[in-house]
């Protein structure tokens, strides 16, 4: 075999062809650190998860037998009651449930209820246990209690309810006293008016029975209408307060009939009564005008005392609010029992045993430092894994063999250039016992099968000092390194039929042609084993031992195998110079990740050409074995990762996956691999990006109002003053019923409410205004400049740059070269808010589509997009049409003379002049056409406003002088030829 090194990259050729391949189909490696690998830690320390989770599993349900008792819940139902008697005395006030609600859940009832339990609770203590709801569409109202004893469940809910119907009585009651005693106070106020009055009536003179009669018939109706005015007053004050409009006018009514009255009284008074000798009566002696306020007086004393009677009655028996409906049975309860309770939180605890568990081995895992897996030898040696060995001592004869020959064959595939030819490999470790001896004799049985002359080579490392390198040369007459003798002698001998020791007395390295011939000879070997102590310390022997190796290497479909010691050994470093592939060995579990990364730091600085890592002993995947063919490593990771993709996106949340990568090599095997050599290319595209739920703006978070916008009002009760689309008015005032021109404008829809609110109290008693949004027209934002509808556009929705834009229908665009091109900068386009330009890349947005620069818009932005000015470049000179071309980014200057029709005849191609800049300051460039059409130059780029020029040759001028010159001779001769050969002709006429 010959084998020889590449000059340039220092690999390892094999009959001129590279020692590594490419991964088979282009596929790269798995990724180094998967779901799957930590699945499998968790399937091999099963033990301590499970025990974990039995552990809180038990823990969480002797917590929930003690602290978790069955509770019961006893309901009852209870009815809201509006009595025809509290409508006729209190008028129109209907309790609706929700008051209801509200009122059965005052402390005072919680309190009252609980004092009358056995044993006596506190309020909160059944507030705690209460639960009132209201039944849909309906006024019942269920009332439930829980407590661990159905019957003191079944006693506090009838307790409740009962006591919840004498509370709302007692309420009533004591509305009624309040009325009772303000109707008290207008009694006593009227019967001083009456007393006042009969003494004044005893003063004065007596009347004509007849004509005062006459007269009081005459008013008769008057004292009816004020009183009627009057008890509409009393209902209205219930409602309205003093300063409501209706409440005025109502006493200004009862005023203009009592002055009536008086008028009246007074007139008849003075036509009808007996003349007093004292003098004419006036308003306050005149007999008719007294008895008239005495009459009304008298009425209202009636009216009151009826009222007070009526209300007198109620206070003695209040119908009271609500009734009970139905009081709680024992067919009606309702048992809780704990068990479900106790099962899941054992449940829950054993789950959350097992994650602490798993969470736990797999914390120790991560800190262990021990290489166990193919994945750990890729991260940390950074070398692909050529092979993977399992347990060899479980396996018999037959799965040996097969085990051997399929390792040899993914050997041979990824080292040699081909299954024919032969391969050098050393096999190294980080310590003693990983098996480098096991490894090299399968192979070595597999390659023999195969027809291969296989020569395996062990070395052993030399003793450490000097003494004792005496003491073994002196027993070696005196050489140094000693000599082989057998193959007997060696720790670990190889079988004979397998290999052969070489006999007593020849130094292999310095007769390397010894070898050879049992390899080779007429009485060749198939495996030839070739012990080797430690000798590397003489440089000498490390040259015999390179020659050798290169004489061993000659041999065609050889295989040579080189068992070196650890790579903590210094010899091993030394072998490992002069071999073109060298594999590391690493035995699961035993080597650690620091001395592993230091031992190959030292044979990579020592330009080692490291072909790859083989594991041994590797722990059997339990998911590959059971699993393969679905598990397939990264497919399977990259499907899982994709579904979880499309759940995220149905659900609109915005899901970076991580990027998988893979390790890979420049370099070929064989070669020192450097860790500036190793890149990462990544196995999935760009991170998928899916639209997540933008949090809202300051201004969408406090929105306020503003003029232009349109309300829906109504007061809570009242559905007749509903007043609907309501627009708030350009000085940002709103008016409602009496709560009128009320600043709308910077106020929320609920401070809006409460300012309200508050106007509405002066006039009526607890306003609850309902504002429901009809139209948003007050947020504004404007976008100027080059698009096709430029203005004023209403924030009704939230709206990013890109949607304004689109909403605006785009920029402008002219034709220009049969082509629509849009004119807008977006360089100098700029977002203005609040007075401050953002920092908004609008080429990035729009060129780019960069969604970081789309901002959302808020009130009163500036948004200009200014027009770009039109780029032209001027083509004078000798081209078929002079003139103004269209500039692109790609215009050149042989492109823009080719747009105005090309060179002319007169062109001087081969200087063609480009003038850039001001016309203070010009730049002039040379272009040579005749260069660039013969593509010995590049072509010259344009920018805008550049001018070119064509100038015709110096030397055209002479070519038209030529020209003419030229013509006229030919014309000269022409004449001339035709005088002297044709006036013969003309002078002799032939005749027929």
């Amino acid at each position: 075999m010959n084998d020889r090194v590449d000059a340039n990259t220092g690999a390892p050729i094999h009959n001129g062809a590279p020692a590594s391949r490419a991964p088979r189909n282009g596929m790269p490696e798995p990724p180094a650190v998967d779901f799957w690998s930590f699945a499998e830690i968790l399937l091999r320390h099963w033990r301590w998860p499970t025990i974990a989770g039995a552990a809180l599993a038990v823990a969480g349900l002797l917590f929930g037998l003690l602290h978790w008792k069955s509770t019961y819940t006893a309901p009852a139902q209870v009815m809201s009651y509006n009595s025809p008697n509290a409508t006729e005395i209190f008028g129109e006030r209907e309790v609706s449930p929700q008051t209801l609600i509200s009122v059965l859940r005052s402390p005072e009832l919680l309190q009252a209820a609980g004092a009358q339990a056995q044993p006596p609770v506190s309020g909160a203590s059944l507030a705690a246990c209460l639960s009132i709801m209201p039944d849909h569409n309906s006024d019942i109202i269920v009332v439930t209690v829980t407590d661990r004893k159905s019957p003191t469940a079944m006693e506090l809910v009838n307790l409740y309810a009962k006591e919840a119907v004498r509370f709302t009585q007692q309420l009533q009651a004591k509305s009624a006293g309040e009325m009772d005693q303000f109707i008290s106070e207008q009694l006593t106020n009227v019967d001083t008016e009456i007393s006042a009055l009969d003494r004044a009536a005893g003063a004065l003179p007596s009347l004509a029975l007849s004509e005062t009669n006459a007269a009081m018939s005459s008013s008769a109706s008057l004292p009816a209408q004020l009183q009627t005015a009057r008890e509409d007053l009393v209902q209205l004050l219930v409602k309205y307060t003093d300063a409501h409009p209706l409440v005025q006018e109502k006493k200004a009514e009862i005023a203009a009939i009592e002055d009536l009255l008086a008028t009246n009284a007074r007139g008849a008074g003075t036509n009808s009564l007996i003349p007093y000798a004292g003098g004419p009566l006036s308003g306050e002696n005149d007999p008719l005008i007294v008895r008239s306020k005495l009459e009304v007086l008298e009425h209202t004393r009636l009216a009151l005392l009826d009222k007070q009677q009526a209300v007198r009655a109620f206070e003695a028996n209040p119908p009271g609010f609500c009734r009970l409906l139905a009081p709680a049975t024992v067919r009606d309860l309702v048992t809780h029992s704990r068990r479900a309770k106790v099962f899941f939180l054992s449940v829950f605890a054993a789950v959350l045993g097992m994650v602490g568990g798993a969470a736990a081995v797999l914390l120790v895992e991560v800190a262990d430092d021990r290489l166990k897996t193919p994945a750990d030898v890729r991260r940390v040696t950074h070398l692909p894994v050529l092979a993977v060995g399992g347990d060899l001592a479980r396996l018999n004869e037959n799965e040996r063999y097969d085990w051997a020959f399929r390792t040899w064959t993914r050997l041979q595939g990824r080292l040699s250039p081909s299954p024919n030819h032969g391969l050098v490999l050393g096999v190294t470790s980080a310590g003693c016992g990983e098996g480098r001896s096991t490894w090299v004799r399968l192979l070595a049985e597999a390659a023999s099968l195969l027809g291969f002359r296989v020569l395996t080579i062990a070395t052993r490392p030399s003793p450490r000092d000097w003494e004792a390198r005496e003491a073994v040369a002196a027993g070696t007459n005196g050489k140094w390194p000693p000599e082989i003798s057998d193959s007997s002698s060696e720790p670990n001998p190889e079988p004979e039929e397998a290999s052969v020791a070489m006999t007593s007395g020849s130094n292999v390295l310095a007769t390397p042609a010894e070898v050879a011939e049992r390899l080779t000879g007429p009485n060749s070997q198939p495996v030839v084993h070739i012990p080797l102590p430690g000798w590397v310390w003489n440089l000498e022997r490390r040259k015999q031992w390179r020659e050798a190796l290169q004489h061993w290497s000659q041999i065609e479909n050889v295989v040579i195998l080189v068992e070196l010691p650890a790579a903590s050994v210094p010899e091993a470093v030394l072998l490992a110079e002069n071999l073109p592939n060298v594999v590391w060995l690493t035995a699961s579990g035993q080597a650690g990740a620091i001395e592993t990364s230091e031992q190959l730091e030292t044979l990579r600085h020592a330009r080692c050409r490291l072909a790859g890592a083989v594991l041994n002993r590797a722990p059997e995947s339990f998911l590959r074995k059971r699993f393969c063919r679905w598990l397939n490593g990264t497919a399977v990771l990259i499907a899982l990762s994709s579904s979880g993709l499309h759940a995220a996106e149905s659900t609109g949340l915005r899901i970076v996956p991580p990027t998988n990568t893979v390790t890979q090599t420049s370099q070929t095997a064989g070669s020192p691999i450097s860790k500036s050599a190793v890149t990462t290319t990544p196995l999935t595209p760009a991170a998928l990006e899916t639209r997540a739920t933008v949090p809202r703006a300051d201004w969408q978070q406090h929105f306020t109002l503003g003029a232009g916008d349109v309300l829906n009002l109504s007061l809570y009760g009242e559905p007749t003053l509903s007043q609907l689309n309501v627009p708030i008015g350009p000085d940002g005032r709103v008016s409602y019923l009496e709560a009128q021109d009320v600043m709308a404008a910077g106020l929320t829809i609920d401070e809006l409410r409460t300012k309200l609110d508050e106007e509405l109290a002066k006039y009526r008693r607890s306003p609850h205004v309902i504002i429901t949004p009809a139209a948003f027209n007050s947020k504004k934002y404007y976008l100027l400049g080059s698009v096709t509808r430029a203005g004023a556009y209403t924030l009704d929705q939230p709206t990013t740059i890109v949607e304004a834009i689109a909403r605006a229908h785009g920029f402008e665009t002219v034709l220009q070269q049969r082509n629509l091109v849009d004119i807008a900068d977006l360089q100098r386009a700029f977002l203005v808010r609040s007075g401050r330009r953002l920092p908004v890349d609008f080429e990035k947005l729009f060129s780019q589509g960069d969604r970081s620069q789309n901002i959302p818009l808020a009130p009163d932005d500036y948004l200009y997009i200014p027009p770009a000015d039109l780029k032209e470049v001027y083509v004078v000179g000798e081209v078929q049409a002079p003139g103004p071309a269209s500039y692109n980014t790609h215009l050149s200057a042989l492109g823009a003379i080719a747009e105005q029709g090309g060179f002319t005849k007169r062109a001087w191609e081969q200087k063609v002049l480009v003038i850039r800049g001001s016309l203070n300051h010009p730049q002039a460039f040379v272009v040579d056409a005749k260069d660039v059409l013969a593509a010995r130059a590049a072509d010259f780029k344009l920018e805008p406003n550049d001018i070119v020029y064509v100038h015709y040759r110096p030397w055209a001028k002479a070519e038209d002088v030529l020209d003419l010159a030229a013509t006229a001779f030919v014309q000269s001769a022409v004449i001339v030829w035709t005088g002297i050969h044709a006036g013969p002709l003309i002078t002799h006429p032939i005749i027929n």
